[in-house]
């Protein structure tokens, strides 16, 4: 499937969700019961690679600030995608318990 724009807002049904925006800034919220905590970030896709990388940088608080993360990224349709990410390399295939899908929203 070829690469998307990824501005908007993706769930997840473990309680994350990011909302990516045009300028390549994102948040990342995570819920906790009727709370979530929100981090601000920056984000580059990149759709040369197989699999896609999407990296994570600039987080603005929470236990990611000052690292980068090096993740994949598969769009399984044309509102979904899975998403894999490490802290010190870029992993190569998705499995099944380190692999977070996500459905766009809005």
């Amino acid at each position: 499937m070829p690469c998307k724009p990824l501005a908007g807002t993706w769930l997840n049904p473990d309680g994350f969700v990011f909302v990516f925006l045009p300028d390549s800034s994102a948040l990342w919220l995570t819920q906790f019961g009727n709370q979530y905590d929100t981090v601000r970030l920056r984000y580059a896709l990149d759709c040369t690679q197989v699999p896609l990388a999407l990296n994570l940088t600039g987080f603005q608080g929470g236990p990611h600030q000052g690292k980068t993360l090096h993740g994949i990224l598969e769009w399984t349709s044309d509102s979904t995608f899975r998403f894999r990410y490490e802290l010190d390399t870029r992993p190569t295939v998705f499995d099944n318990e380190q692999t977070m899908k996500f459905v766009f929203t809005k």
